[in-house]
């Protein structure tokens, strides 16, 4: 038998202002991050001021860590909906490949907070922020070691 979970008025009203800031938010970013140097340095993009974002542009990755000798550890979840695998993580692996102190984990079934997660759709992404859930043994496993061996 199916249970359906209800919601007093307040709590609908409540959720639907959550869900107007959240859309606003986002609204906004985007709006924002098309012509980002016109925006002031301190106008919140995502709750971060956009001279974070203007930042990026200044320092390519590729440049300063094919330079890094050091060790390097790379993780990443298969259903991270903020950092893709198929294309970040892909172009991370690309440039360090050639420093040998580099450790790449790719998870399955884990999202970018290193939980697990079987959501593979953006517009599910908070559902797997809403609940208490704790890192994944093995990324915690991973970790230690990369500590221990460097």
């Amino acid at each position: 038998e199916e249970t359906k979970a209800t919601a007093s008025p307040e709590e609908l009203k409540a959720a639907e202002a959550q869900i107007k800031q959240s859309q606003d938010m986002v609204d906004s970013a985007i709006a924002s991050s098309k012509d980002l140097d016109k925006v002031a340095d301190e106008t919140p993009i995502f709750g971060v001021p956009a001279y974070y974002y203007k930042s990026l542009r200044k320092h390519q990755a590729k440049s300063y860590y094919t330079e890094l000798r050091i060790p390097i550890l790379l993780l990443q979840g298969e259903n991270d909906m903020q950092v893709y695998a198929d294309k970040d993580f892909t172009a991370y692996k690309e440039i360090l490949k050639d420093n040998p102190k580099m450790v790449s984990h790719l998870y399955p079934k884990t999202n970018h907070l290193m939980t697990e997660s079987t959501n593979t759709k953006v517009s599910m992404i908070f559902e797997d922020y809403t609940p208490t859930k704790h890192v994944r043994t093995e990324v915690i496993d991973d970790i230690a070691a990369f500590i221990k061996a460097n």
